[in-house]
């Protein structure tokens, strides 16, 4: 019998070590689709941020209009994208259960939301390494160019430390810390005093924003970055002390103030009769969420299983005390996904959102456990980041077209990630797969082909063909 790979279904020969990554082929995509798919994409990415709903759609529409171009090769394990739609299922088509009106304009949002997400994930996994690096550098243009019109808007207008009244362009606060981290190792490179007057320049702007989920958001990646343990101890000292000292001189009734004292201070025993009393309680924040959230709990034991479906919980609230107007905030929706969910979607949801999650990490820390976990770049590490991202903007959020945009591309990051191989079986079956697709699609599409690395830096291919160990 002959030595070779192809002719032995089962060699002896051991590849629990090896990291073999394949990528599937895809069809061919010109040069000035490829960029004009990129250009919508941050478009749509720009459109979300100023809430531009009509351009968002047109946008969107164009790239629903290019999914032929993108196919399914480029997925690797279907479980997160699958889990990813019936996330955003569960928030959209269950609308259905509350109005035969509102769950039709949720369903089409749900169909335009997962095939545009689809077509953007699956073109930036078509980009080779260098069209991928310049994908991440125009994004970076404008997270930065949005983060410029942030202060200069909200100084302009003499709101110093509270930086929410540009439409919704405070999660571009957020996306410019993953931007960041992720040119970590590049811009130590170039000077470490250089990207020390960048972080700095990064925690006094989320200070100012008074954003929660950026100052959470920070601390989660600024813990797992590449910086050294001494530079995180430091860190951690010198924040707690500047924290400190603005607290001290800054008032009580700021707003920055009370998002970082509302870490500490609990709500949960304020009596329920008290929330009536406060006039103006739509703009206490944590106030109106208290009650919301007391309100979504005692419909969730009323409603177990199924929940009262995606909307529900706003139908009431508009029915019980009027619009937001005339209940002066209270008929606000639920935000966080931790109080929606029970509420909308019951144990049901409950338990497709765990799997989605528990999906994603499981995936997500795999291909970056295989690139040495803490001993691997800060590109790699921002899948990573991405993934944190999502838990802290759908903690304290609304579900809303960016909330569902963003656990769409999760999802189906997550999938397209490359696998490591670790038995024989599996390797022979990915590689007659990959024999096909290039069968089917010329030679020079496929990254393997052109001996590049699929989605960043990851290791360098073992040969499959090598002769067996006896």
């Amino acid at each position: 019998m002959s030595r070779d790979f192809e002719h032995q279904p089962y060699p002896p020969m051991r590849l629990r070590k090896t990291a073999v990554y394949i990528r599937n082929a895809a069809p061919i995509i010109s040069e000035y689709e490829s960029l004009a798919i990129q250009a919508a994409t941050l478009g749509v990415i720009a459109t979300l941020a100023y809430k531009a709903q009509t351009l968002c759609l047109l946008l969107m529409a164009f790239l629903i209009s290019r999914i032929h171009k993108i196919g399914f090769s480029w997925i690797n394990s279907r479980l997160p994208a699958v889990l990813g739609v019936i996330y955003v299922a569960l928030a959209t088509v269950t609308a259905l259960f509350v109005s035969q009106s509102a769950g039709i304009y949720r369903t089409l949002q749900f169909f335009i939301v997962i095939l545009s997400t689809f077509v953007m994930v699956g073109h930036i996994f078509s980009l080779d390494q260098d069209k991928l690096y310049r994908f991440i550098k125009y994004l970076s243009i404008l997270c930065i160019a949005i983060m410029i019109h942030i202060i200069f808007f909200h100084v302009s207008t003499n709101r110093i430390f509270t930086w929410k009244y540009l439409y919704d362009t405070k999660i571009d606060i957020s996306l410019c810390i993953i931007i960041l981290f992720i040119f970590e190792d590049k811009i130590k490179g170039h000077s470490r005093i250089l990207w020390g007057c960048a972080l700095i320049a990064l925690i006094t702007c989320v200070l100012m924003s008074g954003e929660r989920k950026a100052y959470l958001l920070f601390i989660a990646i600024w813990a797992i970055s590449n910086s050294p343990w001494q530079a995180k101890l430091v860190g951690l000292l010198t924040a707690v002390l500047a924290i400190s000292i603005f607290l001290a001189a800054s008032s009580k009734d700021s707003y920055v103030a009370r998002q970082i004292n509302s870490f500490s201070h609990s709500t949960k025993e304020i009596p329920t009769r008290y929330f009536f009393s406060v006039s103006s309680i739509g703009d206490q924040s944590d106030l109106v969420r208290e009650f919301v959230n007391r309100n979504a709990r005692l419909l969730f034991k009323s409603n177990p299983v199924f929940g009262l479906g995606a909307t529900g919980y706003g139908e009431w609230a508009q029915k019980t005390y009027g619009n937001l107007k005339q209940s002066s905030g209270r008929s606000m929706n639920v935000h966080g996904e931790i109080n929606r969910i029970p509420v909308e979607n019951g144990l049901v949801g409950i338990f497709g959102v765990v799997l989605y999650l528990a999906s994603c990490l499981f995936f997500i820390f795999n291909f970056v456990n295989d690139r040495g976990l803490f001993r691997s770049s800060s590109m790699v590490r921002g899948v990573l980041y991405l993934y944190i991202f999502m838990i802290c903007y759908n903690y304290s959020e609304a579900m809303d077209t960016t909330m569902m945009v963003l656990i769409a591309a999760v999802g189906l990051i997550a999938a397209g990630l490359p696998r490591s191989v670790h038995s024989p079986r599996e390797a022979a079956h990915r590689l007659n797969r990959l024999a096909k697709d290039s069968a089917a699609f010329p030679a020079s599409t496929t990254m393997l082909s052109r001996g590049e690395r699929p989605f960043g830096l990851l290791r360098k291919r073992r040969n499959l063909t090598r002769p067996a160990r006896r």
